[in-house]
């Protein structure tokens, strides 16, 4: 019977030794990523870096309020730390959304940052009839305002 109340008192021993929370890990920074504006039909990349106090390997998720993203953003891993995320938006991406970008060294703890993206539609493309000569679009007759804006930015 001794023999047996030792071995408990062995086992209770390490079980509060393995649960004392004595959790020495840190979590991984993730350097500040600053708003972006992005454009339908642009693939778009941004740098993500982050740095673990332990010199724990580092990998990289996201989280957006898109909730069709699919296959249009990702990130491609690099190495020590980095990694670049990247979306091609669509149309109906246009607006302002929200993502959170999460730096984990594989356990519960992690890093994340709020970016905002701004989303832009294309500018539009204007044909005209006619042609450029010496910086000047010609053979139009009474050239609307978008024409002379045109002439504008080509002088």
């Amino acid at each position: 019977m001794r023999t047996i109340l030792t071995c408990l008192g062995s086992i209770l021993f390490l079980g509060l030794t393995a649960c004392s929370g004595d959790d020495d890990n840190s979590p991984p920074k993730l350097d500040t990523i600053p708003s972006q504006t992005a454009s339908v039909g642009t693939q778009l990349a941004v740098a993500l870096r982050a740095t673990d106090p332990d010199g724990d390997p580092v990998t990289f998720s996201f989280k957006s309020d898109i909730s069709d993203l699919g296959t249009r953003a990702w990130i491609d891993s690099g190495a020590g730390g980095t990694a670049v995320f990247k979306w091609i938006p669509i149309g109906a991406d246009v607006g302002v959304h929200a993502f959170d970008f999460i730096a984990s060294d594989g356990t519960d703890k992690a890093r994340q940052t709020a970016v905002k993206f701004n989303v832009t539609s294309l500018p539009t493309v204007v044909f005209v009839k006619g042609g450029v000569e010496k910086g000047r679009l010609v053979g139009l007759r009474g050239k609307p305002d978008y024409i002379k804006q045109i002439d504008a930015l080509l002088a």
